[in-house]
């Protein structure tokens, strides 16, 4: 995304445009085998299906907006603009969102700043704790948070959590 257009650029390093992603500001995004998603700083939500960029138009998602975004087993994961939450897309699908599909920071309740995943696990960042979660395949929430599984670092900046060398690491401190 440069600016509020997204490209998808090929191996000669040829630039196409796919469509605009409205909004100023970084974008948040994941993706899988057959969607793009993307976050942007007004809490907005949209997705790449290979052919054209929808806006997220679920009122479910809407009455939330999201500050980041990420992807695990068959998920798209959202942070709730406000802090307050942390919800999911339908399976495999980033258009349809359920009002019941959504949780809480747990152990020790701090406000929400990103969500990442690391080893195939979910991470939900605040502001004083990282807690992880594992998707259970529960049938009214799929994701369990990991029991004594939580720290005491939070994260100070959404858009620094990042994998490196069999770790992972983002600004933060406890």
């Amino acid at each position: 995304v440069k600016s509020t257009t997204l490209y998808s650029i090929d191996s000669s390093g040829t630039a196409t445009s796919k469509g605009s992603i409205l909004g100023s500001g970084r974008v948040s995004w994941a993706f899988n085998e057959d969607y793009a998603v993307f976050v942007n700083s007004d809490g907005e939500g949209f997705y790449y299906d290979g052919s054209s960029v929808t806006q997220i138009s679920d009122s479910d998602y809407t009455s939330l907006g999201a500050s980041t975004v990420t992807f695990v087993d068959g998920y798209f994961v959202f942070s709730s603009l406000d802090g307050t939450k942390f919800f999911l897309s339908g399976l495999n699908d980033p258009s349809s969102f359920d009002a019941l599909d959504r949780s809480t920071a747990e152990e020790r309740p701090d406000a929400i700043v990103a969500v990442y995943v690391y080893n195939n696990l979910l991470h939900v960042a605040g502001t004083e704790t990282t807690e992880k979660y594992n998707n259970v395949g529960g049938v009214s929430f799929p994701f369990v948070r990991i029991n004594q599984a939580s720290n005491s670092v939070g994260c100070f900046s959404k858009f620094t959590p990042i994998e490196v060398e069999n770790s992972y690491a983002f600004i933060g401190g406890g």
